[in-house]
């Protein structure tokens, strides 16, 4: 993916729309719902799969702050190399954090919590992200990331083993 191919999948993406209905395939499980980490002990109605994913998967960064769990600095560096490569990921940015000012934030209430502003800031860290892995023609996880974005669905993170959990 090019980065104008980004930007224009990020104009087009219904973010969200589809948050509880990924089907699990290949490297990724879909969850249906939130409610896992309601409490801080597990509901005995929930499913081992469900406790095993919530207690051992490794949610996204959420904050521009974090550290990129897959490149460190790396990406960081190559981007600052790019001419205009600060200006293009702060665009990416932008697009994204407007197409995100409407969505449907009551799928992200479970229990007492509201999930809807990390999702939108995980979402936006992505973005940022998948924008310095196309400027630095190093396209990988972000980019893969994004596309399930894409497709309206969360990525919240990943499992011990890799796959990516998927609401």
């Amino acid at each position: 993916m090019t980065y104008e191919e980004l930007l224009t999948n990020i104009d087009n993406t219904s973010w969200f729309t589809n948050s509880g209905s990924y089907r699990s395939s290949g490297n990724t499980i879909g969850i249906p719902s939130l409610s896992a980490w309601n409490d801080t002990t597990f509901e005995e109605s929930l499913s081992a799969e469900m406790k095993k994913i919530a207690s051992s998967m490794d949610w996204f960064p959420s904050s521009r702050d974090q550290k990129d769990p897959f490149h460190g600095q790396e990406l960081t560096k190559r981007v600052a190399a790019v001419e205009g490569g600060k200006t293009k990921v702060m665009t990416a940015y932008k697009v994204a954090s407007k197409k995100l000012s409407n969505y449907d934030k009551t799928k992200f209430v479970s229990g007492p919590h509201d999930y809807s502003i990390t999702a939108k800031s995980a979402a936006l860290y992505c973005v940022r992200m998948a924008a310095m892995e196309c400027l630095s023609n190093n396209q990988g996880i972000w980019v893969e990331v994004f596309k399930v974005y894409s497709q309206g669905y969360w990525p919240c993170g990943l499992l011990p083993d890799n796959k990516l959990v998927v609401y």
